[in-house]
Protein backbone atom coordinates (compact mmCIF):
# COMPACT_ATOMS: atom_id res chain seq x y z
CA UNK A 1 0.00 0.00 0.00
CA UNK A 2 1.16 3.62 -0.81
CA UNK A 3 1.80 5.85 2.38
CA UNK A 4 1.55 9.65 1.28
CA UNK A 5 3.02 12.58 3.01
CA UNK A 6 0.27 15.20 3.15
CA UNK A 7 1.68 18.77 4.38
CA UNK A 8 -1.34 20.73 5.72
CA UNK A 9 -0.78 23.86 4.69
CA UNK A 10 -0.16 22.93 0.86
CA UNK A 11 -3.29 20.65 1.59
CA UNK A 12 -5.61 23.06 2.85
CA UNK A 13 -5.09 25.29 0.12
CA UNK A 14 -5.71 23.09 -2.75
CA UNK A 15 -8.94 21.36 -0.86
CA UNK A 16 -9.74 24.79 0.27
CA UNK A 17 -10.95 23.30 3.82
CA UNK A 18 -8.83 23.13 7.26
CA UNK A 19 -6.46 20.54 9.11
CA UNK A 20 -9.42 19.32 11.57
CA UNK A 21 -11.66 18.29 8.19
CA UNK A 22 -8.98 17.30 6.53
CA UNK A 23 -7.69 14.76 9.65
CA UNK A 24 -11.51 13.79 10.30
CA UNK A 25 -12.47 13.14 6.37
CA UNK A 26 -9.71 12.16 4.77
CA UNK A 27 -10.23 8.31 6.01
CA UNK A 28 -13.70 8.69 4.37
CA UNK A 29 -12.40 8.78 1.09
CA UNK A 30 -10.98 5.50 1.31
CA UNK A 31 -7.02 5.94 3.30
CA UNK A 32 -5.83 4.67 7.05
CA UNK A 33 -4.41 7.58 8.74
CA UNK A 34 -0.84 6.17 9.60
CA UNK A 35 0.53 9.22 11.95
CA UNK A 36 -0.33 12.57 12.37
CA UNK A 37 2.15 14.73 12.87
CA UNK A 38 2.83 18.98 13.41
CA UNK A 39 3.11 19.91 10.15
CA UNK A 40 1.67 17.09 7.74
CA UNK A 41 -0.17 13.70 8.17
CA UNK A 42 0.77 10.14 6.59
CA UNK A 43 -1.99 8.56 5.25
CA UNK A 44 -1.99 5.05 3.23
CA UNK A 45 -4.19 4.08 0.42
CA UNK A 46 -4.88 1.21 -1.74
CA UNK A 47 -2.70 0.90 -4.59
CA UNK A 48 -6.01 0.57 -6.95
CA UNK A 49 -6.57 4.23 -6.26
CA UNK A 50 -3.32 5.95 -7.86
CA UNK A 51 -5.51 8.91 -8.59
CA UNK A 52 -5.15 9.76 -4.26
CA UNK A 53 -1.13 9.07 -4.34
CA UNK A 54 -0.96 13.14 -4.17
CA UNK A 55 -1.68 15.84 -2.08
CA UNK A 56 -3.10 17.44 -5.10
CA UNK A 57 -5.31 13.94 -6.10
CA UNK A 58 -6.52 13.93 -2.53
CA UNK A 59 -7.54 17.74 -2.07
CA UNK A 60 -9.30 16.96 -5.75
CA UNK A 61 -11.28 14.11 -4.08
CA UNK A 62 -11.72 16.37 -0.64
CA UNK A 63 -12.88 18.99 -2.50
CA UNK A 64 -15.62 16.50 -4.88
CA UNK A 65 -16.43 14.73 -0.82
CA UNK A 66 -17.12 17.73 1.20
CA UNK A 67 -19.50 19.07 -2.03
CA UNK A 68 -16.67 22.02 -2.22
CA UNK A 69 -16.26 21.43 -6.25
CA UNK A 70 -18.48 18.20 -8.06
CA UNK A 71 -17.99 16.64 -11.01
CA UNK A 72 -15.22 15.33 -13.19
CA UNK A 73 -12.49 17.87 -13.80
CA UNK A 74 -12.41 18.77 -17.68
CA UNK A 75 -9.09 19.32 -19.76
CA UNK A 76 -8.68 20.33 -22.82
CA UNK A 77 -6.68 17.89 -25.00
CA UNK A 78 -5.43 18.45 -28.31
CA UNK A 79 -2.83 16.91 -30.57
CA UNK A 80 0.75 18.47 -29.54
CA UNK A 81 2.07 18.16 -33.10
CA UNK A 82 5.40 16.90 -30.96
CA UNK A 83 6.45 13.72 -32.43
CA UNK A 84 8.44 10.74 -30.25
CA UNK A 85 9.37 6.99 -31.79
CA UNK A 86 10.13 3.91 -30.36
CA UNK A 87 13.30 1.79 -31.45
CA UNK A 88 11.59 -1.66 -32.75
CA UNK A 89 14.26 -3.27 -31.10
CA UNK A 90 12.83 -2.06 -27.90
CA UNK A 91 8.95 -3.58 -28.59
CA UNK A 92 9.03 -6.45 -26.52
CA UNK A 93 10.22 -4.80 -23.49
CA UNK A 94 8.19 -1.72 -23.83
CA UNK A 95 5.31 -2.84 -26.24
CA UNK A 96 3.46 0.41 -25.04
CA UNK A 97 4.42 4.01 -25.23
CA UNK A 98 2.68 7.02 -23.95
CA UNK A 99 3.75 10.80 -23.99
CA UNK A 100 1.99 13.61 -22.80
CA UNK A 101 2.68 17.41 -23.25
CA UNK A 102 1.56 19.24 -20.32
CA UNK A 103 1.67 23.34 -20.46
CA UNK A 104 0.36 25.96 -18.86
CA UNK A 105 0.86 24.47 -15.41
CA UNK A 106 3.08 26.60 -12.54
CA UNK A 107 5.45 25.02 -10.35
CA UNK A 108 6.86 25.64 -7.03
CA UNK A 109 8.59 23.90 -4.83
CA UNK A 110 5.49 22.28 -2.87
CA UNK A 111 4.03 21.39 -6.19
CA UNK A 112 7.91 19.67 -7.81
CA UNK A 113 8.39 17.86 -4.41
CA UNK A 114 4.89 16.24 -4.79
CA UNK A 115 4.95 15.53 -8.52
CA UNK A 116 8.21 13.90 -7.53
CA UNK A 117 6.63 11.81 -4.87
CA UNK A 118 3.99 10.64 -6.97
CA UNK A 119 6.02 9.78 -9.77
CA UNK A 120 7.79 7.16 -7.25
CA UNK A 121 4.58 6.16 -5.82
CA UNK A 122 3.19 5.01 -9.30
CA UNK A 123 6.73 3.35 -10.10
CA UNK A 124 5.96 0.93 -7.27
CA UNK A 125 2.78 0.35 -7.13
CA UNK A 126 1.77 0.74 -10.88
CA UNK A 127 4.42 0.34 -12.45
CA UNK A 128 6.08 -2.92 -9.70
CA UNK A 129 9.01 -1.28 -9.34
CA UNK A 130 9.54 0.03 -13.09
CA UNK A 131 9.15 -3.21 -14.98
CA UNK A 132 6.09 -2.46 -16.11
CA UNK A 133 5.90 0.90 -16.35
CA UNK A 134 8.77 3.76 -15.97
CA UNK A 135 7.20 7.44 -15.89
CA UNK A 136 10.01 10.36 -17.37
CA UNK A 137 8.88 14.18 -16.31
CA UNK A 138 10.85 16.64 -18.40
CA UNK A 139 10.76 20.55 -18.74
CA UNK A 140 9.72 21.26 -21.79
CA UNK A 141 12.00 24.48 -21.76
CA UNK A 142 14.99 22.65 -21.39
CA UNK A 143 14.47 19.54 -24.22
CA UNK A 144 13.93 19.69 -27.67
CA UNK A 145 11.76 17.24 -29.68
CA UNK A 146 11.88 14.93 -31.91
CA UNK A 147 12.40 12.22 -28.78
CA UNK A 148 13.57 8.87 -29.34
CA UNK A 149 13.10 5.98 -26.66
CA UNK A 150 15.97 3.65 -26.75
CA UNK A 151 18.73 1.78 -25.18
CA UNK A 152 21.70 3.18 -24.49
CA UNK A 153 24.94 1.66 -23.05
CA UNK A 154 25.45 1.85 -19.53
CA UNK A 155 28.16 3.58 -19.49
CA UNK A 156 26.77 7.11 -21.48
CA UNK A 157 25.91 9.42 -19.23
CA UNK A 158 23.68 12.61 -18.67
CA UNK A 159 22.96 15.70 -15.70
CA UNK A 160 20.05 13.76 -13.72
CA UNK A 161 17.68 15.98 -12.00
CA UNK A 162 19.03 17.58 -8.76
CA UNK A 163 22.92 17.02 -9.62
CA UNK A 164 24.77 19.13 -11.55
CA UNK A 165 27.81 16.69 -12.41
CA UNK A 166 27.33 13.88 -15.47
CA UNK A 167 26.63 10.59 -14.57
CA UNK A 168 26.70 6.99 -15.67
CA UNK A 169 23.33 5.34 -15.48
CA UNK A 170 25.28 2.60 -13.25
CA UNK A 171 26.52 5.88 -10.95
CA UNK A 172 22.87 7.08 -10.53
CA UNK A 173 21.44 4.09 -9.83
CA UNK A 174 24.40 3.85 -7.37
CA UNK A 175 23.30 7.23 -5.48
Amino acid sequence: MAVITLPYKYLERLARTDRKTIIEKVPLIGSDIERIEEDHVDVEFFPDRPDLFSPEGVARAMRGYLGIETGLSEYPVKPSGIRFTLDPQLAAIRPVLGAAVIRGVKFDDESIQSIMSLQESLHWAVGRGRSKVAIGIHDMDTVKPPFHYLASPRSRGFVPLDFTEKMTMDEILEK
